[in-house]
């Protein structure tokens, strides 16, 4: 089983959810969701589960498998 974070700062997710909430066309926030996305790996399938909004918001080549 993959182990998640040791702890998780939920001040630091309100904060982080917030500020896309505030400038949801900033490409910088925007950039790091995915970012932050790709790293959790295998667990991307549950965040779309519980979160299927953010599919919205992340380029559609995160989906496909791009292997050169």
């Amino acid at each position: 089983m993959t182990k998640i974070a040791k702890s998780v700062d939920a001040g630091k997710i309100s904060a982080s959810i917030e500020a896309l909430n505030e400038e949801p066309n900033n490409e910088s926030l925007l950039l790091e969701l995915s970012d932050t996305f790709k790293a959790v790996g295998i667990i991307q399938a549950a965040v779309i589960t519980y979160a299927p909004y953010i599919s919205l918001l992340l380029p559609y080549e995160l989906f496909e498998n791009h292997r050169k």
